[in-house]
Protein backbone atom coordinates (compact mmCIF):
# COMPACT_ATOMS: atom_id res chain seq x y z
CA UNK A 1 0.00 0.00 0.00
CA UNK A 2 1.13 3.76 -0.80
CA UNK A 3 0.45 4.92 2.18
CA UNK A 4 2.73 2.64 4.54
CA UNK A 5 5.64 3.62 1.75
CA UNK A 6 4.70 7.38 1.43
CA UNK A 7 4.06 10.41 3.68
CA UNK A 8 3.90 13.77 3.71
CA UNK A 9 4.41 15.66 6.80
CA UNK A 10 3.55 19.27 6.33
CA UNK A 11 4.29 21.47 9.70
CA UNK A 12 8.09 21.93 8.82
CA UNK A 13 11.20 22.22 10.97
CA UNK A 14 13.55 23.59 8.36
CA UNK A 15 12.78 24.52 4.80
CA UNK A 16 14.54 23.40 2.45
CA UNK A 17 14.04 22.56 -1.48
CA UNK A 18 14.71 20.15 -4.36
CA UNK A 19 14.73 17.23 -4.87
CA UNK A 20 17.99 15.07 -3.66
CA UNK A 21 19.89 13.04 -6.35
CA UNK A 22 19.24 9.88 -5.57
CA UNK A 23 15.59 10.02 -4.42
CA UNK A 24 14.29 8.19 -7.57
CA UNK A 25 16.48 5.34 -6.89
CA UNK A 26 15.19 4.73 -3.64
CA UNK A 27 11.79 5.68 -4.64
CA UNK A 28 12.58 2.52 -6.62
CA UNK A 29 14.13 0.47 -3.91
CA UNK A 30 11.15 1.39 -1.65
CA UNK A 31 8.31 0.69 -4.20
CA UNK A 32 9.77 -2.66 -5.12
CA UNK A 33 11.10 -3.94 -1.45
CA UNK A 34 14.43 -4.66 -2.58
CA UNK A 35 17.22 -4.59 -0.17
CA UNK A 36 20.05 -1.65 -1.10
CA UNK A 37 23.44 -0.67 0.23
CA UNK A 38 23.59 2.80 1.54
CA UNK A 39 26.49 5.14 2.06
CA UNK A 40 25.71 7.82 4.21
CA UNK A 41 27.86 10.95 5.09
CA UNK A 42 27.41 11.97 8.74
CA UNK A 43 28.80 14.84 10.20
CA UNK A 44 32.81 13.68 10.72
CA UNK A 45 32.97 10.56 8.12
CA UNK A 46 30.88 7.91 5.95
CA UNK A 47 29.32 5.10 6.72
CA UNK A 48 27.85 1.61 4.46
CA UNK A 49 24.65 0.16 5.39
CA UNK A 50 22.69 -2.74 4.10
CA UNK A 51 19.00 -1.66 4.36
CA UNK A 52 15.67 -2.58 4.12
CA UNK A 53 14.02 0.49 2.76
CA UNK A 54 10.48 0.68 3.95
CA UNK A 55 9.52 4.30 3.19
CA UNK A 56 9.68 7.32 2.05
CA UNK A 57 8.70 10.96 4.16
CA UNK A 58 8.38 14.69 3.04
CA UNK A 59 8.68 16.77 5.93
CA UNK A 60 8.51 20.62 4.78
CA UNK A 61 11.12 19.94 1.49
CA UNK A 62 13.33 17.37 3.27
CA UNK A 63 13.28 13.88 2.07
CA UNK A 64 13.72 11.40 5.28
CA UNK A 65 14.43 7.56 3.90
CA UNK A 66 12.74 4.45 6.94
CA UNK A 67 14.59 1.89 6.50
CA UNK A 68 15.07 -1.84 8.56
CA UNK A 69 18.96 -2.45 9.26
CA UNK A 70 18.81 -5.39 11.08
CA UNK A 71 16.18 -5.61 13.60
CA UNK A 72 15.85 -1.65 13.88
CA UNK A 73 13.94 0.71 11.60
CA UNK A 74 16.20 3.76 10.98
CA UNK A 75 15.72 7.17 9.48
CA UNK A 76 18.02 9.07 7.13
CA UNK A 77 18.30 12.13 5.40
CA UNK A 78 18.13 11.14 1.48
CA UNK A 79 20.05 14.44 0.84
CA UNK A 80 22.86 12.66 2.95
CA UNK A 81 22.89 9.35 0.83
CA UNK A 82 25.53 9.52 -1.15
CA UNK A 83 25.48 6.12 -3.10
CA UNK A 84 22.59 3.99 -3.08
CA UNK A 85 23.74 -0.44 -4.75
CA UNK A 86 20.68 -2.42 -5.04
CA UNK A 87 21.31 -5.87 -4.65
CA UNK A 88 18.57 -7.63 -6.21
CA UNK A 89 17.01 -9.40 -3.49
CA UNK A 90 13.64 -8.71 -2.30
CA UNK A 91 13.04 -8.35 1.51
CA UNK A 92 9.56 -9.46 3.26
CA UNK A 93 7.39 -6.62 4.78
CA UNK A 94 6.78 -6.63 8.58
CA UNK A 95 2.94 -6.38 8.27
CA UNK A 96 2.85 -4.89 11.82
CA UNK A 97 4.82 -1.72 10.39
CA UNK A 98 2.48 1.71 10.41
CA UNK A 99 4.58 4.28 8.72
CA UNK A 100 2.16 6.74 10.49
CA UNK A 101 2.73 5.50 13.97
CA UNK A 102 6.47 5.23 13.54
CA UNK A 103 6.94 8.50 11.96
CA UNK A 104 4.92 10.35 14.42
CA UNK A 105 7.34 8.67 17.38
CA UNK A 106 10.23 9.80 15.45
CA UNK A 107 8.70 13.55 15.17
CA UNK A 108 8.38 13.65 18.99
CA UNK A 109 11.53 11.96 19.74
CA UNK A 110 13.22 14.62 17.17
CA UNK A 111 11.72 17.18 19.23
CA UNK A 112 12.53 16.52 22.72
CA UNK A 113 15.54 16.30 21.41
CA UNK A 114 16.01 19.61 20.22
CA UNK A 115 14.61 20.89 24.19
CA UNK A 116 17.58 20.13 25.99
CA UNK A 117 16.98 23.33 28.33
CA UNK A 118 14.46 24.23 30.36
CA UNK A 119 12.93 27.73 31.60
CA UNK A 120 10.93 28.43 34.89
CA UNK A 121 8.20 30.60 33.50
CA UNK A 122 5.19 32.40 35.23
CA UNK A 123 1.88 32.42 33.01
CA UNK A 124 -1.27 34.75 33.19
CA UNK A 125 -3.78 32.78 32.40
CA UNK A 126 -4.30 34.13 29.07
CA UNK A 127 -0.64 32.96 28.44
CA UNK A 128 -1.46 29.69 29.40
CA UNK A 129 -3.98 29.48 26.82
CA UNK A 130 -2.01 31.02 24.90
CA UNK A 131 1.46 28.97 24.93
CA UNK A 132 0.30 26.15 22.70
CA UNK A 133 0.49 28.77 19.82
CA UNK A 134 3.85 30.14 21.01
CA UNK A 135 5.71 26.33 21.53
CA UNK A 136 6.76 22.90 20.50
CA UNK A 137 3.53 20.79 21.10
CA UNK A 138 5.55 18.79 23.18
CA UNK A 139 6.67 21.72 25.38
CA UNK A 140 3.31 23.05 26.03
CA UNK A 141 2.16 19.93 27.65
CA UNK A 142 4.85 19.76 29.63
CA UNK A 143 4.94 22.84 31.46
CA UNK A 144 0.96 22.18 31.76
CA UNK A 145 2.23 19.33 33.92
CA UNK A 146 4.64 20.98 35.60
CA UNK A 147 2.56 24.41 36.29
CA UNK A 148 1.96 25.05 40.00
CA UNK A 149 -1.41 26.41 41.89
CA UNK A 150 -2.59 29.63 40.79
CA UNK A 151 -1.56 32.54 42.75
CA UNK A 152 -5.00 35.35 43.64
CA UNK A 153 -4.84 36.19 39.95
CA UNK A 154 -4.71 33.26 38.21
CA UNK A 155 -1.01 33.49 37.54
CA UNK A 156 1.25 29.94 37.94
CA UNK A 157 4.99 28.90 37.67
CA UNK A 158 5.83 26.50 35.50
CA UNK A 159 8.73 24.88 34.06
CA UNK A 160 8.97 24.66 30.29
CA UNK A 161 11.76 23.08 27.92
CA UNK A 162 13.60 25.24 25.45
CA UNK A 163 16.03 24.57 22.48
CA UNK A 164 18.06 27.63 23.92
CA UNK A 165 17.96 31.05 25.59
CA UNK A 166 17.67 32.49 21.51
CA UNK A 167 14.93 30.37 20.89
CA UNK A 168 13.05 30.70 23.65
CA UNK A 169 12.89 34.42 24.24
CA UNK A 170 11.79 34.33 20.51
CA UNK A 171 8.41 32.19 20.99
CA UNK A 172 7.56 33.77 24.05
CA UNK A 173 7.88 37.29 23.38
CA UNK A 174 4.42 36.53 21.31
CA UNK A 175 2.58 35.88 24.78
CA UNK A 176 3.66 39.99 25.26
CA UNK A 177 2.89 40.69 28.84
CA UNK A 178 1.36 37.31 29.61
CA UNK A 179 4.59 35.74 30.51
CA UNK A 180 7.19 36.81 32.91
CA UNK A 181 10.64 34.61 32.63
CA UNK A 182 12.02 33.91 36.13
CA UNK A 183 15.41 31.59 35.26
CA UNK A 184 17.75 31.05 33.75
CA UNK A 185 19.43 34.67 34.11
CA UNK A 186 20.30 34.53 30.83
CA UNK A 187 16.82 33.68 29.39
CA UNK A 188 15.61 36.57 31.88
CA UNK A 189 18.07 39.19 30.40
CA UNK A 190 17.27 38.76 26.61
CA UNK A 191 13.71 39.04 27.44
CA UNK A 192 14.50 42.39 29.81
CA UNK A 193 16.58 43.44 26.32
CA UNK A 194 13.91 42.82 24.12
CA UNK A 195 11.24 44.83 25.96
CA UNK A 196 13.37 47.58 26.14
CA UNK A 197 14.07 47.59 22.62
CA UNK A 198 10.39 47.47 22.22
CA UNK A 199 9.87 50.19 24.58
CA UNK A 200 12.68 52.08 22.62
CA UNK A 201 10.83 51.75 19.14
CA UNK A 202 6.96 52.34 20.19
CA UNK A 203 8.11 54.98 23.02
Amino acid sequence: RASQRFLLDAPGWFGESGPPPLLRELARAVWQDETVELRYRRRDSEVVRTAEPYALVLKNGTWYLVARVGEAFRTYRVDRVTAVRPDGAVFDRDERFDLAAHWRAEAASFVRSMLREEATVRLSPAGMRLLRFAVEPHAARRAAEEAGEPDAHGWVVTVLPVESAEVAAAELLRLGAEAEVLAPPELRARMAEHAARLARLYG
